[in-house]
């Protein structure tokens, strides 16, 4: 019996396997993707924009490295409000670093044209968001010997933005980068007459050699296109292989990727 089982197994995998072999895999298009998030803020030197090639499904799936090959030759520019900025490669960061601080307007339009003689042309138009506003902002905080739970509500007055994120930062003097703390929920979206965005995290109670640590509550107003981004990828688990295959969301013509820009503003907590 235990040799007919035996038979019966080895008969199932190489019929498996002999069926996997003869199907073709589809081919999928190598593509340029690109990313640019810019705001008025520019807190952890985030005016920079990362340009790959796109992996193909099924590279993706049995290749050794998760890195992406880089674009090195790409002529990069974003226009608007007068304003000309050019951007070069940096191959230290393999990411391309503007020429002189960006510094774009609430309101106005600005375009993100990226040219590169393998994959032509790709091209983002969006509207930097107005800002905040004036608004009301509680905070609560319960202290317990190992943590610190913080409950956020903030009112805006008169929301000039549909399209919101709350970001979290805890710093310590002696820290040059500001390390970020989970924040339960950081993308919103105000319906109707609704005026409150209401967040909560956790902040776990270490010290660094004795400094003092502060912590920052960063709330902005996003476009429609990065907040539809960003709450698709907060739930979005490539290395979960029974996951419905997902595409993210993506606004530059000609490839892939996201030009994303946010106005806010920083509040210092403690």
């Amino acid at each position: 019996m235990k040799q007919i089982a035996l038979i019966i197994s080895f008969i199932s995998i190489f019929g498996c396997q002999s069926i996997v072999e003869n199907v073709p895999l589809p081919e999928t298009e190598v593509k340029a993707v690109a990313f640019g998030y810019f705001d008025n803020l520019n807190l952890a030197n985030k005016q920079n924009i990362s340009l790959t090639k796109s992996k193909p499904v099924f590279y993706t799936a049995n290749s050794q490295s998760s890195d992406y090959e880089p674009i090195q030759d790409a002529l990069i520019t974003i226009t608007g409000n007068g304003d000309n900025y050019e951007f070069y490669y940096e191959p230290g960061y393999e990411r391309y670093e503007p020429s002189q601080v960006v510094n774009l307007q609430s309101g106005s339009e600005y375009t993100l044209t990226v040219n590169s003689p393998e994959f032509g042309e790709l091209k983002s138009t969006q509207t930097m968001p107005l800002p905040l506003g004036a608004y009301t902002i509680r905070i609560d905080s319960t202290v317990s010997e190992y943590d610190t739970d913080y409950r956020v509500s903030i009112e805006l007055d008169n929301p000039l933005n549909q399209y919101y994120r709350i970001e979290v930062f805890g710093q310590n003097l002696s820290m040059v980068e500001a390390e970020g703390i989970y924040v339960d929920r950081e993308y919103f979206k105000l319906m109707g007459s609704e005026k409150q965005l209401s967040a909560s995290f956790t902040e776990y109670n270490k010290t660094f050699g004795g400094d003092k640590r502060n912590i920052y509550l960063v709330i902005s107003s996003i476009t429609e296109d990065y907040y539809n981004y960003g709450r698709l990828l907060k739930d979005y688990n490539p290395q979960n292989p029974f996951g419905e295959p997902t595409l993210l969301p993506s606004n530059l013509e000609g490839g892939l990727g996201m030009f994303a820009l946010s106005s806010g503003v920083v509040i210092q907590i403690r």
